[in-house]
């Protein structure tokens, strides 16, 4: 179902290493983006069992799992919800290998801030 003007964008943030997870969390909700943070597959599974989600940015290595399995179980579900994948892997076979798994757009870790907001907000447009 399509959002309207004036909901609140619900955002999926899943990456297990503490810091990064909190200053993620914490820069998305400055965008008054309703944020909810996942340290692991189950917990992020949690979250997607039980609520809805805009987008979602997606660790491709978690400590119980990996991201890739978390987008094509999605896919295979039916949910087109827009994926950011985020990741240590560099290189073009990385980014070709997350989006043949069902990841909207790819982002290589280390990034700036200012560059995952920027792909955040296009993928909430459309316009990825």
């Amino acid at each position: 179902m399509p959002r309207s003007a004036q909901s609140v964008i619900r955002v999926l943030l899943v990456e297990d290493e503490p810091k990064l997870r909190k200053s993620l969390v914490e820069g998305l909700q400055l965008e008054e983006w309703h944020v909810m943070g996942a340290a692991s597959s189950a917990e992020a599974w949690h979250h997607l069992d039980t609520e809805v989600f805009d987008l979602i940015v997606l660790d491709w290595m978690l400590p119980d799992g990996d991201g890739l399995e978390i987008v094509r179980r999605l896919r295979t579900q039916g949910n087109s919800v827009p994926v950011l994948m985020i990741t240590a892997r560099a290189g073009a076979s990385a980014a070709v290998q997350a989006k043949q798994s069902g990841a909207t757009d790819y982002l290589a870790k280390p990034f700036s801030f200012d560059d995952l907001l920027s792909r955040c907000r296009a993928l909430l447009t459309g316009a990825s």
